[in-house]
């Protein structure tokens, strides 16, 4: 049987391993990503995307960012509003695709799309609903931060 490029003995990587392991964003980076998330560390968040929009501001057009800001805000709305998982979910599972087409269209985009890969793939993988909900909130105030740091 052939592996796929992605894949290793035992299991396969997911998308953002798989490009990490090629370039960009170290595994300790990414660590740290996952753990701001997930604790919260709102300061380290906003530094963060700070850093990463220092790196792309130049480069990349606003409209590319309002269409990663816009599924950002409606998700929001429906976490705000007690919407059903499903709405919310399918949204930021949307996002994931919609970043890495962006992405390949304009490579200056790649550091922030490398960020968001990895937020949305911790996301998914968490099992508690309430862990979940405050990652997401906040992977929006991530955004927001580079939204803000943009302009």
């Amino acid at each position: 049987m052939k592996q796929r490029p992605n894949q290793i003995k035992g299991g396969s990587m997911s998308y953002s391993q798989n490009r990490r392991s090629k370039k960009g964003m170290s595994g300790n980076q990414s660590k740290k990503l996952k753990e701001w998330i997930k604790c919260g560390n709102t300061k380290k968040l906003i530094g963060h995307a700070k850093s990463r929009v220092q790196k792309i501001k130049k480069q990349v057009e606003t409209s590319q960012i309002r269409r990663i800001y816009g599924p950002v805000v409606k998700i929001q709305e429906q976490l705000n509003l007690n919407k059903e998982d499903t709405q919310w979910k399918r949204e930021l599972f949307m996002l994931k695709p919609r970043v890495i087409y962006a992405s390949a269209r304009q490579k200056d985009l790649e550091p922030l799309r490398e960020d968001i890969v990895t937020f949305i793939e911790l996301i998914e993988n968490m099992e508690e609903e309430k862990e979940r909900r405050k990652a997401v909130e906040n992977f929006c105030v991530f955004i927001e931060a580079v939204v803000a740091y943009y302009k």
